[in-house]
């Protein structure tokens, strides 16, 4: 269903005219970074953010302070989770969040992936979205692991603390000029 989403998410933003898809999430294999990067018609370029283990344990008993259930999870899950990304390096880079400001996290994601919200979109980026290069979205997504356990759902307005998630925004591109 998640996948089936995404693919229907993407294809309304390309018909909109935006030109880069921005996903926000964990990728914990590589055959579900095949599933995703399949389901909007492009490659992808993949982010690790990477925080300390007892800063990852703050942010999360401060996100899930009420929900003690999820907390837990969450708590036992951050350890696990890190090693599987580490493991599995599915990423194309990584990026430190333990200190530095989310604006600072998020200006380094998009640098290292080369410039998502660049003023201007090249020729080369012009045609690779007419081919289904996508658009821009941000949203949470949340795949099963290897081992079939899903996470618990978390609210819409969370940001994400956990390793191997990021969340970053970008204004659409301006139209193709007439050349």
């Amino acid at each position: 269903m998640m996948l089936r989403n995404l693919r229907s998410i993407a294809g309304n933003y390309v018909a909109a005219g935006t030109v880069r898809l921005v996903l926000a999430g964990v990728i914990e294999a590589p055959e579900d970074r095949k599933l995703c990067s399949d389901a909007i018609g492009i490659e992808l370029s993949a982010c690790r953010l990477h925080a300390d283990l007892p800063v990852i344990h703050q942010r999360l008993m401060r996100r899930h302070e009420n929900e003690p259930e999820a907390l837990r999870w969450h708590l036992a899950r951050a350890g696990e989770l890190a090693g599987i990304l580490k493991q599995a390096a599915v990423d194309d880079f990584t990026v430190d969040a333990t200190t530095r400001p989310l604006g600072e996290v998020a200006a380094d994601v998009i640098g290292k992936a080369g410039g998502l919200c660049a003023a201007f979109t090249p020729a080369s980026d012009r045609r690779r979205s007419a081919r289904g290069a996508a658009a821009q979205i941000v949203g949470r997504l949340q795949l099963a692991s290897a081992a079939g356990r899903a996470a618990p759902p978390l609210p819409a307005t969370t940001p994400p603390a956990s390793p191997g998630s990021a969340t970053s925004a970008c204004s659409p591109a301006p139209p193709p000029s007439a050349e």
